[in-house]
């Protein structure tokens, strides 16, 4: 995705412009620009400048998009078509599952499998040779 640098013009929107309340973006990527102008307004990115391509996944920014902005998943899943997950919750709840595991009980021996013997049943498959008898049993 490319990157930008550009000037953001705060409250645009809402017709409270200040030039004192610009703000200068630096490399940011193309779907930050989209989403700029989404919250201020179309006309409050300023002075936009092609700076390069990100590496990033486009994912990964959409994820830092949501972690910047917060207020605007919605938006952002909205504009650029995605769903984001908080994974945070998770991340809690697993925080711990490696506490009591040490190098003791840790072993490079595969888990033995078991083999499981299933009961065999002999059953008759009934052997259709008309379309009347196959309605007839169903």
């Amino acid at each position: 995705m490319k990157t930008y640098s550009c000037r953001v013009a705060l409250g645009m929107n809402i017709g409270t412009i200040n030039p004192h309340h610009e703000v200068t973006k630096v490399n940011v990527p193309r779907a930050e620009i989209v989403l700029l102008r989404a919250i201020h307004g179309k006309d409050a990115v300023l002075d936009l400048k092609e700076t390069g391509v990100s590496s990033l996944p486009d994912s990964q920014i959409y994820a830092t998009l949501a972690e910047t902005y917060p207020k605007y998943v919605k938006m952002i899943e909205s504009l650029f078509n995605v769903k984001l997950l908080d994974l945070s919750s998770d991340l809690d709840r697993m925080a711990g599952l490696d506490e009591g595991l040490d190098e003791e009980h840790v072993s490079d021996e595969p888990v033995p499998r078991e083999t499981l013997h299933l009961p065999t049943k002999n059953v008759e498959i009934p052997s259709f040779t008309k379309q009347s008898e196959r309605t007839a049993i169903s």
